[in-house]
Formats: structure tokens, sequence, C-alpha cells
């Protein structure tokens, strides 16, 4: 994930192999064989100022590769740097999780919906601090939630349960599937669908490869219109 994001390849040293980091354990040694030779520092400023004055008498000097000074290397290195990515670095983690019968997958004591034709396989997920991403098997995104802090809760997606609303129709309203909707979609059903069901269903239908901000603007403009079941079954020509 570091890589990718900027754009860089990391190659790991061999524990306990110093010469494939030579220039750092110069360094080390260098830094350590001066300090030696000036005895002993009182205090931590004291220390510090002396490594500080060491710094810049070595940085004048000539480096013994390059042609030219060492305090001058960083601004022949800068032409080869790559600019800082303008969105900063999200670490994610990554896990397996097996898609149940039912379409949910268990994460951290949560469960989450995914689409139905997921159920019985094998998903990603990746999460971050805010974040977590469902995948599939090519490392498309299927959904997304927002992380919760919250524990043993349950979290769905209307897209992803019409399936089970079609075949809990007649009982909906006392399905557990019913208590998860958000209070818009309660709306919706229960005082612009008169509690129908069959055309509930319908409604979310049309809007299913609709982005979710239209379906709820779509629903707070009938209430506030005061749309009338029967209004709505005539705009939108649904039986």
């Amino acid at each position: 994930q570091l890589e990718q994001h900027y754009g860089m390849k990391i190659k790991p040293c061999t524990p306990h192999r110093p010469n494939q980091k030579g220039n750092v354990e110069n360094a080390v040694r260098t830094i350590k064989t001066y300090l030696k030779q000036e005895g002993t520092y009182h205090t931590i400023k004291q220390l510090a100022q002396y490594i500080n004055d060491w710094n810049k008498e070595r940085n004048m000097q000539p480096h013994h590769e390059k042609n030219d000074l060492i305090m001058n290397l960083h601004q022949h290195e800068k032409k080869a740097l790559l600019p800082i990515p303008k969105k900063p670095f999200v670490y994610y983690e990554s896990k397996t999780c097996k898609v149940s019968k039912n379409g949910t997958i268990r994460f951290q004591t949560n469960i989450y919906s995914v689409d139905e034709q997921y159920s019985g396989h094998s998903v990603e997920v990746s999460h971050s601090k805010t974040t977590i991403y469902v995948k599939n098997k090519v490392g498309d995104i299927i959904t997304k939630y927002p992380k919760s802090g919250r524990k043993r809760k349950r979290h769905y997606r209307i897209w992803h349960m019409l399936n089970k609303i079609k075949a809990k129709a007649p009982g909906f309203i006392n399905s557990h599937e019913y208590k998860q909707l958000p209070k818009y979609l309660r709306l919706l059903h229960n005082k612009l669908c008169n509690k129908m069901t069959p055309f509930f269903i319908k409604i979310l239908e049309s809007f299913e490869h609709e982005p979710i901000k239209k379906l709820k603007h779509f629903v707070f403009t009938l209430l506030e219109e005061n749309v009338t079941y029967e209004q709505l079954k005539q705009y939108l020509k649904l039986e």
C-alpha cells in the first residue's frame, strides 16, 4: 500500500547483514567514534549541541565519491524525487471473510450485508480507521461502510435486501429487515406507500442504480409536499 501510494519500491535489508546498508552503518560508526573521543557529556543539551556542530562540520566536507560537498547532495537528489501525493496515505488492513447464505459477513463482532450474489463466496475486507471496503476476488469494491466503534450491530444496504423483502412481503413490517431500515425508508414504506410492501419494493427497484442521495431527496420532497399514496401511485404509474 505504501509503495503504491508514493510510487516507490521498498527493498528490505536482510537482518544481521550490515553490508547491505553501508551508508547507515558508516554514519552510526562515525558518530560513535567521535562521541567516544570527546569524552563525557553532562547534559542532553550539551550532547545535542556537539552533534549539531559535528554535523555542520561534516556537511562542509567533500563527499568521497560525489564531486560536491556533502551538504549539496540533497539538491542533486531532489531532481529524481516524485511530488508528494495530494491525498495523505491511509493504511488498510485486510482479511478474508465468507459470505453467509443470507448475504452477510461478520467482521469485528458486527454484521454487514453484501450483494446476495456473493452468498457462499469469500470476499476481502479492507479496513482503515474510518472505512470498511468489501471487495470481490478481482479486487472490485462491492460495498463500503463507515467503521463503527459499536459492537454486535447489524449494518445493511437496502439494495442487498430486495430479494429478502420480496420473500417476506406479507409480514415485512414485523421482520428483522424492516427494523434495519433507516428512518427515511420507514417513512417511505409506512406513510408514502401506505405500508404496501410490494409498492415499496417497486419504488426501490426503480432507484436501484441511482445514488442513494437521489432516493433520499425523492422521499423528503414527497413528504414536504404531503403527497398521498394514491397520488404517488398515479405519478409513478405503478399498480
